[in-house]
């Protein structure tokens, strides 16, 4: 017998949707889609005295300026 002929007709879709959504989490952690989550994440546990946080906008120019400003070379 297989898993999902144990759940009755409800349980079937919200099994499909939890996982979903934990596939959703995992490709957006993935692709790096989360970044400025988790940076507020952090910014609001460890330095949520200091001012205020990024924005979005701000936060991906100095991610982009920090990956590419300090290239110098081809390889």
């Amino acid at each position: 017998m297989r898993y999902t002929e144990l759940l009755s007709g409800g349980d079937v879709f919200l099994f499909i949707s939890v996982h979903l959504s934990c596939v959703r989490r995992f490709m957006r952690a993935l692709c790096g889609e989360d970044q400025y989550e988790r940076y507020l994440d952090h910014w609001h546990r460890h330095h949520s005295g200091a001012g205020a946080p990024l924005s979005r906008k701000a936060f991906f120019r100095e991610q982009t300026e920090r990956k590419w400003n300090g290239v110098k070379r081809c390889c």
